[in-house]
């Protein structure tokens, strides 16, 4: 897939409110390219190539050996291009009461006792309160939690059943 800008994948432009769940895209080349013209914005995404409004929500879709590029390094991303603000990613997956969260810590301050934490079909922890409040008084746990999730514009690749 080659184009100018808005060069997904699958979408080249989401509006707001869309969802984009469990897709896959496999060995394949997606390029905002500048061959016959630029643009200021020329986004590019695995998935879907540019945002266009808030917020589109992403969970559980897979970059599978796909090269994302644009004449604009920091435009293009494995899943979407951009732009970042107009995402909504839902990346730690807490399996007992079935609903996403954004981060590690997120996922911990809202968990009950004992629920089951996953990100990218990995289990993490089970909860407790103990972690809970070590969680909310001390930000450098934070600051050691979150580099073990992927990149932010990388995706889980956890599907449960919804």
């Amino acid at each position: 897939m080659i184009g100018l800008r808005d060069v997904g994948g699958l979408f080249g432009t989401t509006l707001y409110g869309n969802k984009v769940y469990s897709n896959t895209i496999t060995n394949s080349t997606v390029t905002a390219s500048n061959a016959e013209g630029s643009h200021a914005d020329p986004w590019a995404g695995g998935i879907v190539g540019r945002l266009g409004g808030q917020f589109t929500t992403f969970r559980g879709n897979v970059n599978d050996n796909t090269t994302v590029t644009s004449y604009v390094a920091e435009h293009a991303g494995p899943i979407y291009g951009g732009p970042v603000a107009n995402a909504n990613d839902e990346r730690v997956y807490n399996q007992t009461q079935q609903i996403w969260h954004p981060s590690i810590s997120a996922a911990i301050l809202a968990a009950n006792d004992n629920d089951a934490l996953l990100q990218a079909q990995a289990f993490i922890l089970r909860t407790s309160s103990s972690i809970r409040k070590l969680l909310s008084t001390d930000p450098m746990l934070t600051a050691l939690l979150e580099p073990h999730l992927p990149p932010y514009r990388e995706r889980s690749q956890l599907t449960p059943a919804m």
